[in-house]
């Protein structure tokens, strides 16, 4: 029995990132894989409007970009929340 994607209406009032919608559909399509729905990767990418290649790379293990070329930051992400952090008490 194929499985339909959950109706996905982004609300006008909170507008998700591509990299929000994209981890959203690979968790959707994990949960009906998991329930052995045989969910279509197309009908997910379709419904969470992002490219289907790039929810295939990530069902396929790829990680996102930002946590790819991490290594190449100068800053870690923890330093950069700590600096954000100091910077924000400074502003109050």
């Amino acid at each position: 029995m194929a499985v339909t994607p959950p109706t996905f209406i982004p609300s006008e009032d909170i507008e998700l990132s591509q990299e929000e919608r994209i981890t959203l559909a690979y968790a959707r399509w994990n949960e009906a894989s998991a329930a052995n729905e045989n969910p279509s990767k197309a009908k997910f990418a379709r419904q969470y409007e992002i490219p289907r290649s790039t929810l295939m790379n990530r069902i396929n293990g790829q990680k996102a970009a930002s946590v790819r070329n991490q290594h190449f930051q100068r800053l870690s992400p923890e330093e950069e929340a700590a600096i954000c952090d100091c910077i924000l008490r400074l502003q109050a």
